[in-house]
């Protein structure tokens, strides 16, 4: 890596699955829950337009199941009994309709206060990595004299906020909008 070779820090603001497990739990997921999230993210993500992301594309079920054992897996709740009927019990059951994989949309995982249940849990989940890209960002500038910040335009909206006010007195080159 260049920056490496230039003696230049660089670090990341996500947090690892298993952070986002635990602060999910302590904000009152439940294990099923995070590994139907994390689930549901993926085929939302394989029908909206990431084709590559597809382990089983014209098998619909056995993608879902794939989603499935990979979420439970990087989440290290391979002994819990969650599976393919579990995924549709659940989806059914707090979305109040059945599922249909080919409704599955982007906007379903987005963080959502007055949302729907996939909205309203996203947000719990997505709490915690918006508190690790703070937390990371305040390590950065206690640690170094300059700090360059790359944002995504979603967590950037959100954090927009609080940066203003971090650097209000500082120099700061330039916060593009």
């Amino acid at each position: 890596m260049r920056s490496k070779e230039k003696g230049i820090h660089v670090e990341g603001g996500e947090p690892s699955d298993l952070e986002i497990k635990k602060t999910a739990l302590r904000k009152g997921v439940t294990n099923e829950e995070l590994i139907f999230f994390f689930s549901y993210r993926g085929v939302a993500s394989w029908r909206q337009g990431d084709p590559d992301r597809a382990h089983h594309p014209n098998d619909p079920l056995k993608e879902i199941s794939t989603y499935i054992e990979n979420s439970k897996r990087r989440l290290r709740l391979d002994a819990i009994k969650f599976e393919l009927k579990d995924f549709f019990d659940l989806y059914n059951l707090k979305m109040g309709k059945e599922f249909d994989y080919k409704q599955t949309r982007y906007e379903d995982i987005a963080p959502y206060k007055g949302g729907h249940y996939i909205q309203r849990l996203s947000l719990k989940i997505d709490f915690a990595r918006e508190v690790n890209i703070l937390n990371v960002l305040e390590k950065m500038i206690n640690m170094y004299d300059r700090v360059l910040i790359l944002y995504g335009s979603g967590h950037y909206l959100k954090h927009r906020p609080v940066i203003k006010d971090i650097f209000k007195d500082f120099k700061v080159v330039k916060i593009l909008d």
